[in-house]
């Protein structure tokens, strides 16, 4: 029962552990979010930046030309010509120059979208493990508890059958004190009856030996019917004794086979349970480890 316990606190542990982590990986990702958000605006930024870039170099190429198509009609344009020459070539190096700062931006831009898009599939990859694994932990407590339901309900049982057990054996040896009751009131009245014939045969011979009947041989073989007939009833008490001893010793025999059978089953059932119970300690250790 305490590994139990302590399973599913470990559990719950788990799962609140992985909860606050889910929770710190939101934070970062509405962080990440905002940067991907300025950054996007800075690469929208530049490319409208580029492309004004591009038109005013295309004006001012356009103008050079038409400047350069009317100072061709003269030679004596040719001074502005050779001015609007140069200024020509400083637009397209000041465009390269631009165009080039304008490309390391793009790329940077592209490389901070690769790794928040990188980021974001961690994130979700995260929240798919966390997830699982709360599906995961959540069927391991209900398997935990649905053992831990069967072992209070084997429990139960098994106090119910000692329970039961208990009051069977309380009842045979009730009985057997009731048995030896009826026999210590069968010996009692067995000892009554021989006292009563000892003390009639004493009175019998104390009147022989007084003769107070005046026919003392009548007397004396009335003395030894007496005796014959005391003794007769003796041997038969003895032999209603014996065979009622006999009868107990049988009984003892047959409940002590009964006894025996019981303490077997109750053995049966001991070794059964433990190995239940074993196979059910072992599951629940399989389970931790995995």
């Amino acid at each position: 029962m305490n590994e139990i316990e302590i399973l599913l606190q470990r559990q719950r542990s788990e799962c609140e552990q992985l909860e606050i982590q889910n929770k710190i990986e939101k934070d970062k990702s509405s962080e990440k979010d905002e940067e991907l958000a300025r950054l996007t605006q800075t690469l929208a930024a530049t490319v409208s930046a580029a492309a004004h870039l591009k038109q005013q170099d295309n004006k001012i190429e356009i103008s050079s030309i038409s400047r350069l198509n009317k100072a061709s009609s003269g030679y004596d344009q040719q001074n502005e010509l050779n001015i609007l020459l140069s200024q020509l070539k400083d637009a397209e190096e000041e465009t390269a120059k631009k165009r080039k700062k304008v490309e390391k931006m793009e790329k940077r831009a592209e490389e901070a979208e690769k790794q928040l898009r990188l980021e974001q599939q961690e994130k979700q990859d995260v929240i798919n493990q966390y997830q699982s694994d709360k599906v995961h932990f959540n069927k391991e407590l209900q398997d935990i508890e649905y053992e831990k339901k069967k072992i209070e309900e084997q429990i139960k049982k098994e106090r119910q059958e000692r329970k039961e057990d208990k009051e069977r054996e309380e009842i045979k040896k009730m009985k057997e004190r009731e048995e030896r009751e009826r026999e210590r009131r069968r010996n009692d009245d067995q000892i009554r009856e021989l006292r009563e014939d000892l003390e009639k045969e004493r009175e019998l011979r104390d009147k022989i030996n007084d003769g107070k009947d005046g026919n003392q041989e009548e007397m004396k073989y009335k003395g030894y019917e007496r005796e014959r007939e005391i003794e007769q009833r003796r041997r038969e008490r003895e032999r209603e004794r014996e065979k009622e001893r006999e009868k107990e010793r049988e009984k003892e025999r047959d409940n002590e086979k009964i006894r025996e059978r019981e303490r077997e089953k109750i053995r049966e059932r001991d070794e059964q349970r433990d190995k239940e119970r074993e196979k059910e300690r072992e599951m629940i250790r399989m389970k931790m480890m995995v």
